[in-house]
């Protein structure tokens, strides 16, 4: 499965950017965008940093956060903690998109399947891809293997998450690559540098 950083998220950026991010040359904090609070997952509210997180700084993985919790998969999840200053330097984290998920099922009342279909997939003519598992794809989707060549279930998402529940083929998935974001457009530029400010996990 590819990383679901393309075409949708980078619009999602603009989304959150406060609606036309030409506008905007500096970002809001999320916690500014979502109703003027945090969403509704544990997370440490007392840490000032939280307001430092904007849609770019989750799209670079700069938030600070871990890559998922570490509580992740329990019925009552701690406050997720920030592990350094956001922006400063780059960790991995699909915790992150999760956060950029939940602030844009907010402000838009939408699940995230349903807003990218309606804004992303269906005006792109992606109707190979989809954020949730679709009974369609079941002759036609690859079988994944572990690292000894062993064949794997298939991953069949009930529920969109940013972070990596794209299903989609390698022509839809260019298709969203090639329009990632406006040729020189600088308030839409979501990544770092490569491999700038690279820490460790």
């Amino acid at each position: 499965m590819p990383p679901s950083q393309w075409s949708s998220i980078a619009k999602l950026s603009c989304c959150v950017d406060s609606g036309d991010c030409r506008r905007r040359p500096t970002p809001r904090p999320l916690t500014r965008t979502a109703c003027s609070r945090p969403p509704d997952e544990p997370y440490d509210h007392d840490d000032p940093r939280l307001q430092r997180i904007t849609a770019r700084v989750v799209l670079s993985h700069t938030t600070g956060f871990p890559n998922w919790r570490p509580d992740n998969w329990s019925g009552d999840p701690k406050p997720l903690r920030i592990k350094f200053e956001p922006g400063a330097r780059f960790r991995y984290s699909g915790e992150g998109y999760v956060y950029l998920q939940r602030v844009v099922e907010r402000i838009t009342g939408e699940t995230l399947d349903v807003y990218l279909r309606r804004t992303v997939l269906d005006p792109l003519d992606m109707r190979s891809s989809s954020y949730v598992w679709e009974e369609r794809f079941e002759s036609v989707h690859a079988v994944p293997h572990d690292g000894k060549a062993r064949p794997q279930e298939k991953s069949r998402p009930e529920a969109a998450l940013a972070a990596g529940t794209l299903q989609t083929t390698a022509a839809d998935y260019w298709t969203g690559h090639d329009l990632d974001r406006p040729a020189g457009d600088p308030h839409c530029q979501t990544g770092r540098p490569p491999h700038g400010g690279v820490a460790r996990r």
